[in-house]
């Protein structure tokens, strides 16, 4: 077989097969990276897990953990406490708040709020072997609202980007009246956050 001439460039079978034995190469080498890379992170980082444990234990059998690291890990836990329980307000305190916060969302958009139908508490279920928290539910919310087409998708931008909404359902829109982007939208939903029992 003689040379190859490809847009006034001859290329010779040396060419070609080194060209081919390179991709070769290179497909070899990137198959056992995508492969053994994940392997050799996540045993590092088993590794680095068993070793702070190992460690814990060996710290705790030999009584070195004095007061002061106690008290440190006690005003850590406590502090971790507070602010979970800032994030999921109470029963008693998440419909004022949730009211307020979607309130100034609303406005802020541009979009009329025109009905806040908060519904009953559920429990919440945490997946491992059908077992429910005690400590927190779900709280679903009827919301009703009317704005424009572009008023409605800075809505749904900004309410996604709200920490206490888990996720919204049964949306429904419904056009009010006016022509293209002016069209007033009305629009219903079921909103649904986390409340603390207590």
């Amino acid at each position: 077989m003689e040379n190859i001439q490809i847009f006034n460039r001859t290329i010779t079978l040396e060419q070609i097969r080194m060209g081919i034995m390179g991709t070769c190469g290179a497909l070899c080498l990137w198959m056992l990276y995508s492969q053994t890379f994940p392997k050799v992170q996540d045993y590092l980082g088993k590794r680095a897990e068993n070793e702070l444990k190992r460690k814990e234990i060996e710290e705790m059998k030999r009584g070195t953990r004095n007061m002061a690291q106690l008290q440190f890990d006690l005003t850590r836990v406590r502090h971790n406490l507070a602010k979970v329980r800032d994030r999921f307000p109470p029963k008693a305190q998440i419909l004022s708040t949730l009211l307020v916060d979607l309130a100034d969302i609303f406005r802020q958009c541009d979009c009329e709020l025109s009905n806040f139908g908060p519904g009953e508490p559920q429990p919440l279920n945490t997946g491992a072997a059908g077992e429910i928290t005690r400590d927190l539910s779900l709280l679903p919310v009827q919301i009703t609202a009317r704005g424009s087409y572009s008023a409605l998708i800075t809505l749904f931008v900004r309410l996604s980007k709200y920490e206490r909404v888990l996720d919204m359902q049964e949306l429904t829109l419904t056009p009010e009246g006016g022509d293209g982007f002016s069209n007033k939208l009305g629009i219903q939903f079921t909103l649904t956050t986390y409340v603390l029992n207590r």
